[in-house]
């Protein structure tokens, strides 16, 4: 019996991380209302959640990291 490869080699998630510059824990909410939990006085949203990444880019109590 063969073992079945994936069609295509599994890539990491690419994350956007931002620091809470007001609180080490809390959440926010986006437009939609979907929560974004800040752990530690950081935050991770996946880099193709065009929406979150505007949300915390928008707020000045969050400062983007590289």
């Amino acid at each position: 019996m063969a073992n079945k490869q994936p069609d295509e080699p599994s890539q990491p998630l690419a994350v956007v991380t931002f620091r809470d510059l007001q609180y080490t824990s809390r959440q926010i909410f986006t437009a939609d209302l979907r929560p974004l939990s800040v752990r530690a006085g950081l935050i991770e949203v996946p880099a193709s959640d065009a929406e979150a990444v505007a949300c915390l880019e928008q707020n000045p109590d969050f400062a983007r990291l590289e």
